[in-house]
């Protein structure tokens, strides 16, 4: 841009610091603000807006406050945008009555609140405990004339809900059905699960039933699966709960570890015989690998793996295949040391630029750390796909423990765990 003669202005580094917020990258945003106005930029009050929300979603409550801070002294006045985005910041790190002030000294210099500022609050003391102080909170917007909305109201049902105040989040409830208002997804997840602590699941089933005929903003998710599915599978009700984990996959929702560790839990406390589990989640990873949700199986495998429950290796391959597909990376398998030689031995590496070593689901692999590095020789390194450290397989097997049972995710984090281990000749 600056090559060809074009001057950036307010929208292009607005831009630039708003991407970066959203990759996570807030500290970075504000270094590039930072420099910026060394050379004379003048940020707006949405750029530090932006930047002091993203600081504190990542927990640099400290950061914030100094960007705020920084902002009062070159003279860039606060709006309601960036008020609403402190006090929200604030409520988030725990601390409401900080974020009140806030609200008070927002007042005092002539701003309005919005339902966003006073919503903050509102799940700001609930998450403290203080729910009467939230409920005088939610009254003195009513008082100061700002219109609440949906998802005020979704706030004020969940922390009653969360609170074991059924009958106060009840009469919410139809407060907003009376204003012609309708719920979200999340105030119907928080109803269900109000109802269903208070031993009331068939009202719990028949506000999800509702919940099926709303509009799309108030669709099911996994949230609200696995709420009726845990109370469903405590009250012994494990064919239904499959019922519903079978709705669960035909409405497109994928389940999550929570939805396999509640069966994991029920198959081996509430089933004669006991089940460990392992061939119930083999078949639903199948069932959503033949439907091509490959992000949905990779992370019931993961689950698999975390709790010692080793899928089959065809289940493995296929899933690791279709992993491997988008990436136009060529896939192998090794479940040996053996499998190693011989293709160390046949000059395989002077063949190919990458080899992919995906983590297998058996424990030879791992029972011969020692064998395993002296074949695969220190001219090869590993990484992942996410990480920019570079280790070589010999320091990763040899750091291997030599027990028969592995949790893998400790070997790999979380996101990258079916996604291949790969070796680079570097020789």
């Amino acid at each position: 841009m600056l090559s060809n003669k074009l001057i950036p202005n307010d929208v292009t580094y607005g831009t630039i610091i708003s991407g970066l917020v959203k990759q996570g990258r807030a500290v970075d945003g504000v270094h590039v603000l930072m420099a910026l106005e060394e050379r004379g930029f003048r940020a707006n009050e949405y750029g530090y807006s932006a930047l002091i929300s993203g600081l504190f979603r990542e927990g640099k409550s400290e950061e914030a406050l100094k960007l705020w801070g920084k902002m009062i002294e070159k003279g860039c006045k606060p709006n309601t945008v960036v008020y609403s985005a402190l006090i929200d910041g604030l409520c988030r790190e725990g601390k409401p009555y900080e974020a009140e002030e806030f609200l008070f000294q927002m007042i005092n210099v002539g701003y309005k609140a919005n339902a966003f500022t006073y919503s903050s609050l509102i799940r700001g003391f609930f998450q403290v405990g203080k729910s009467d102080k939230a409920i005088l909170i939610w009254k003195e917007m009513a008082e100061k004339d700002c219109k609440d909305n949906e998802v005020c109201y979704s706030v004020l049902i969940h922390g009653l809900c969360k609170d074991g105040k059924l009958k106060d989040a009840l009469m919410i409830w139809k407060h907003v059905l009376a204003k012609g208002l309708t719920p979200d997804t999340v105030a119907y997840s928080s109803m269900i699960h109000g109802l269903c602590n208070a031993g009331s699941i068939e009202q719990g089933l028949d506000l999800f039933n509702e919940m099926l005929c709303k509009a799309s903003n108030s669709r099911p998710d996994v949230i609200t699966f696995n709420i009726l599915i845990n109370a469903l599978c405590r009250q012994n009700r494990i064919s239904h709960a499959i019922d519903l984990l079978n709705s669960m996959l035909d409405l497109g929702c994928d389940p999550d570890s929570v939805t396999c560790k509640i069966f994991l839990k029920t198959l081996k406390e509430k089933v004669d015989p006991p089940q460990d589990g392992r061939e119930f989640l083999d078949e639903l990873v199948l069932r959503l690998y033949k439907q091509q949700r490959i992000v949905g199986a990779s992370k019931i495998i993961e689950v698999m793996l975390q709790s010692f429950l080793h899928p089959k290796v065809s289940t493995w391959e296929k899933v690791v295949r279709e992993i491997c597909k988008p990436k136009k990376i060529l896939a192998f398998y090794f479940w040996s040391t053996e499998s190693w030689a011989s293709l160390l031995a046949a000059n395989f590496l002077e063949k190919v630029e990458i080899l992919i070593g995906v983590v297998p689901p058996t424990l030879d692999f791992f029972q011969d750390g020692k064998k395993a590095s002296e074949v695969i020789g220190a001219d090869v390194q590993v990484e992942g796909y996410h990480g920019s450290t570079h280790v070589s397989i010999p320091r990763l097997l040899n750091t291997l423990p030599s027990e028969k049972a592995l949790r893998t995710s400790h070997l790999l984090h979380t996101s990258v765990l079916l996604q291949p281990i790969y070796g680079r000749r570097i020789a």
